[in-house]
């Protein structure tokens, strides 16, 4: 069976829930007790074992270059048309297919397999962001490379799993958030020009340089009425 038909037929299993849901009405129980329980998780854990099939397919149809016939000007754009999801949300699908495919393709394999959560995959993959970091994931028989994040991820719960995977991620490459921070500092700017009625503010600043600013402007300006 190709996966064209074998999503198929997942279709036609999903329209017969939905029939099932529909005839019980509004307010109905088309499942009582522990059985609304267990198809609650199990709906949940299909619905990201899909997310990952759909992202281990983006780099299919980004190779094939299909997507653009329809007009998209990229492929996020496409995704977040035919899924109906937003930009962001559609852009970090794309980015995911690509690191599962082209860094951690074990990661990919065990989030379609449902090893571990889509959640989970998509933290695995947010980790490849330096050259170093990258290096430290496909590392062969490290003991700290993509096999112990995957380890991790299938006895941890997400948040956990998820600070782990920050901590791992600067001790894989120490200077990168130094880096980042110092360019981010160098791309600070604030202009303040005079205009009709008042001024017009613009500029960029770190994430603490604009907690600061909002804070002194919010004491100053205070909260506007709902």
């Amino acid at each position: 069976m190709g996966v064209g038909s074998a999503l198929a037929a997942v279709q036609v299993a999903v329209d017969a829930v939905a029939a099932v849901l529909a005839a019980a009405g509004p307010g109905g129980r088309p499942v009582e007790g522990q059985g609304a329980v267990e198809a609650v998780a199990a709906a949940l854990r299909l619905a990201g074992r899909l997310e990952a099939v759909a992202a281990a397919l983006l780099p299919v149809v980004e190779a094939d270059g299909l997507w653009a016939v329809a007009g998209a000007r990229s492929l996020a754009g496409w995704v977040g048309e035919v899924g109906r999801v937003p930009h962001a949300r559609a852009a970090a699908l794309v980015r995911t297919g690509r690191v599962w495919q082209e860094v951690v393709p074990a990661t990919g394999r065990a989030a379609v397999a449902g090893d571990i959560g889509v959640e989970a995959a998509r933290v695995i993959a947010s980790a490849a962001t330096t050259p170093a970091r990258v290096a430290a994931l496909q590392e062969a028989g490290s003991v700290a490379g993509e096999g112990f994040l995957l380890a991790q991820a299938r006895v941890q719960p997400v948040g956990s799993f998820r600070r782990l995977v920050s901590r791992w991620s600067a001790a894989a490459d120490p200077e990168a958030d130094e880096r980042g921070f110092r360019e981010a500092q160098e791309r600070q700017f604030v202009d303040l020009a005079a205009t009709t009625g008042g001024y017009h503010l613009s500029g960029f600043l770190t994430e603490e340089s604009g907690a600061t600013v909002r804070a002194a402007l919010e004491m100053v300006m205070g909260v506007p009425v709902a």
